[in-house]
């Protein structure tokens, strides 16, 4: 079954990899781990004891993503609603997300371009990584309040996890349009 050097591990963990890729229509990255133990067994503990946290993890890279919303949860961490290139609107926790000085909070902030990866296979997911990927976009008076008008009617009409790669664009454009005061009503008409 495992072959020469696990070649046939190998293959079938790649063909495995292929066919969610197709699925999913994005990139996946797998990661396969065999270990072989006397009192093997299927339950959740046994696979805690090997190092995983649950046979539906699964590793995913980083997507494109604008913090829509944030608000805290419990002391430290915050419930963020999240635009994302692949998956539309998604509401995850951002543990550390409300302490004061964390890399965390720094990051959360109104149209900062982010890379988020997260797990959970529910409505509520969690956040493990968080990076910057560009500028925030600095807005001030009208321009602030378009963004944060914008991001307000994004929260309220885009359901969970309804992939909107079109609106993600519109949104990522609209930033860029208002920074500038003087080419705002230019850049708005024109879109």
């Amino acid at each position: 079954m495992i072959g020469e050097n696990g070649d046939r591990l190998k293959s079938i963990g790649r063909e495995a990899r292929l066919d969610m890729e197709r699925a999913l229509g994005t990139k996946v990255m797998l990661n396969l781990w065999v270990k072989v133990k006397r009192g093997w067994s299927d339950d959740e503990r046994a696979l805690k004891s090997f190092g995983l946290r649950s046979r539906l993890s699964v590793a995913m890279s980083p997507e494109p993503a604008f913090l829509l919303h944030r608000r805290p949860y419990r002391e430290t961490s915050a419930l963020v609603d999240l635009l994302t290139l692949n998956n539309g609107r998604v509401r995850a926790v951002a543990h550390g997300g409300q302490r004061p000085g964390s890399k965390s909070r720094q990051r959360l902030q109104p149209f900062t371009p982010l890379f988020v990866t997260w797990q959970g296979s529910r409505e509520l997911k969690r956040l493990t990584l968080m990076e910057s990927r560009g500028q925030t976009a600095l807005l001030a008076g009208e321009g602030l309040l378009c963004g944060l008008y914008a991001n307000e009617i994004a929260t309220r009409l885009l359901p969970l996890e309804l992939p909107a790669a079109d609106v993600f664009a519109f949104y990522t454009a609209l930033l860029e349009a208002l920074p500038a005061p003087a080419e705002r009503g230019v850049g708005i008409a024109s879109l």
